[in-house]
C-alpha cells in the first residue's frame, strides 16, 4: 500500500494549471473522466502526483459525482487522496473485516481530448463516513507509471519540488479518526508530534512512500481555525524540495500581504512552512 495520488479541487482547471505552471511546477495535457464529467491535469513526480480536477459537464457531475460539487460550494483545495494497491478484492476482504464500508471493485478510464482512451485502472472506494478527515480510495493502474506520462522528463520542476512527503488530516475527534484510519491502512500510528506551530498534537502513521498525520487543536490556532471554517478535512500538503531557497523564492509572490516572517505563514494566505527540506503547504485554496 502506498500513496498514489492527491486530488486538488479546482472551480476553474485552466486558470489553476496557469498557476501552477507560474509556481514551477510542469504539467500533463488535460485528460476527461468521460463517465463523471470532470477533467484533469496531473503534476507528476516519480511513481505518485498531484492531480488539479475541475468540472467539464456539469449535467455528468450532478448525476455522478454529486459529492465533488458540495465541496466545491465550501472551498477550493486539497480535496481527498488514493492509496496504491495491486489486490483491490484482497483489500476489500480485508476492510470488511475489520467494519470498513466500501463500494464495489470498479473500472474507470482517463480520456485524451482527442476522444481516444490514455489508460485504465481499477478502483475501491471507502465509504466517506469511514474515512474522517478525507475521503480516499484504492487505485490498481493498469498500465506502469512510465507507460502511462512518459520519461521522468516531465518529473523535473523547475521549483525544486520532487516528491510528496506527507498529508496532514485535521480533525475534531482524533480517537476516532486514528481508530478509523488504522483499520483502513491495517496498522497503527509510529508515532505522536506535538506542533508548536499549529498549535496540535499529531499522530502519524509512516506508509511505503508518504506519511499520513492526523492532527487535533490542543489550542487556538491554525488547526482550530480550519476546522471552525471547513470542518474535518485534508489541512496540509507536504511537499520535499531538493532546493529548498529556489523553492522558497519561487513560492514567496503567494505569501500573505504584510506577513515578514519566512519561516511561517499565517493562515488564509498561503502557508510556507519551511521543514528541514519539506514545503508544507497549509490548503491550496488561496492560490487556486
Amino acid at each position: 500500500m502506498f500513496l498514489d495520488h492527491i486530488l486538488i479541487a479546482t472551480n476553474d482547471l485552466d486558470q489553476s494549471a496557469e498557476i501552477m505552471k507560474d509556481i514551477g511546477f510542469e504539467l500533463t495535457a488535460q485528460g476527461v473522466h468521460r463517465d463523471r464529467g470532470t477533467a484533469n491535469r496531473l503534476i507528476l513526480f516519480d511513481g505518485t502526483y498531484l492531480e488539479l480536477i475541475g468540472v467539464n459537464d456539469l449535467e455528468t457531475v450532478k448525476s455522478n459525482r454529486a459529492d465533488f460539487l458540495q465541496f466545491l460550494d465550501r472551498k477550493q483545495g486539497l480535496y481527498m487522496f488514493a492509496l496504491g494497491d495491486d489486490d483491490l478484492q484482497g483489500q476489500s476482504r480485508r476492510l470488511a473485516g475489520s467494519e470498513i464500508i466500501t463500494s464495489d471493485v470498479k473500472d474507470s478510464r482517463r480520456f485524451n481530448t482527442d476522444g481516444t482512451v490514455a489508460y485504465e485502472w481499477e478502483y475501491l472506494s471507502v465509504d466517506p463516513l469511514d474515512s474522517p478527515g478525507s475521503e480516499t480510495f484504492f487505485i490498481d493502474h493498469k498500465s506502469s507509471f512510465v507507460d502511462r506520462y512518459g520519461s521522468d522528463l516531465d518529473r523535473k520542476h523547475s521549483n525544486g519540488i520532487d516528491h510528496i512527503s506527507a498529508i496532514t488530516l485535521f480533525v475534531s475527534n482524533v480517537n476516532k479518526s486514528c481508530e478509523q484510519w488504522s483499520k483502513i491502512l491495517g496498522k497503527q500510528y509510529a508515532q505522536t508530534i506535538y506542533s508548536a506551530d499549529l498549535e496540535a498534537q499529531l499522530y502519524v502513521y509512516k506508509t511505503d512512500n508518504f506519511d499520513l498525520e492526523i492532527a487535533t487543536a490542543v489550542g487556538p490556532g491554525v488547526v482550530s481555525n480550519h476546522l471552525e471554517k471547513f470542518g474535518d478535512s485534508i489541512g496540509i500538503l507536504s511537499l520535499h524540495s531538493n532546493d529548498l531557497g529556489n523553492t522558497t523564492n519561487v513560492l514567496s509572490k503567494y505569501k500573505s500581504i504584510g506577513q515578514q516572517d519566512p519561516m511561517f505563514e499565517v493562515y488564509d494566505g498561503l502557508i510556507i512552512r519551511l521543514d528541514s527540506s519539506d514545503v508544507r503547504l497549509c490548503d491550496l485554496y488561496p492560490i487556486i
